[in-house]
């Protein structure tokens, strides 16, 4: 076992809000990224954006209500007497409801339940930011709700899955999100 790990040197910096600065939570819409896509290499680029969704590099899903709970992890048990467990892995969820219910969306839904995308990235208008997981196998599974209650709507429920130790990364969003997003 390598004792590099426990040298604080190579950790970095930790930054510091101040004031009343606040992130919320809150997705608009969220991206398929396609296994190796490589037309996006700057997430904020607009124009690489608007190649992505016109090569079919990014599919997006929009006019979502989504959420990306607190990932949960796997760990397995130290090597040394008197040490904590090792984080292994997270086992992330991004889930969200579609209300467009229609035929075409059904047939997005069940070719989505089989399909493994090379990433995923989500939109948070309140915070004009993206989150990006890329270079890692996400896999879905879309259920449609329709409850006895005939005053809630139908909908679909899915979510996107993926186990990796690292979170997702933050971008400011590109210039043209309203366009790319909603």
């Amino acid at each position: 076992m390598s004792l590099d790990k426990y040298c604080f040197g190579e950790l970095g910096a930790h930054d510091v809000i101040c004031g009343n600065a606040r992130l919320f939570g809150g997705l608009l819409a969220i991206g398929l990224i396609k296994p190796q896509q490589t037309t996006i290499t700057d997430w904020t680029s607009s124009s690489e954006w608007d190649s992505a969704i016109a090569d079919g590099s990014v599919k997006m899903i929009k006019e979502i209500k989504g959420e990306y709970p607190q990932a949960s992890e796997t760990t397995s048990e130290s090597e040394v007497a008197g040490q904590p467990d090792v984080l292994d892995s997270f086992s992330h969820v991004l889930t969200w409801r579609d209300r467009a219910i229609t035929a075409n969306n059904v047939s997005f839904y069940n070719d989505l339940n089989q399909f493994t995308a090379g990433g995923v990235v989500w939109y948070e208008p309140k915070n004009d930011q993206i989150k990006v997981v890329e270079g890692t196998d996400v896999r879905f599974m879309a259920k449609l709700e329709v409850l006895a209650d005939d005053k809630t709507i139908q909908v679909f429920s899915a979510q996107a899955m993926w186990d990796t130790i690292l979170l997702p990364d933050v971008y400011d969003a590109p210039s043209n999100a309203d366009e790319i997003f909603q």
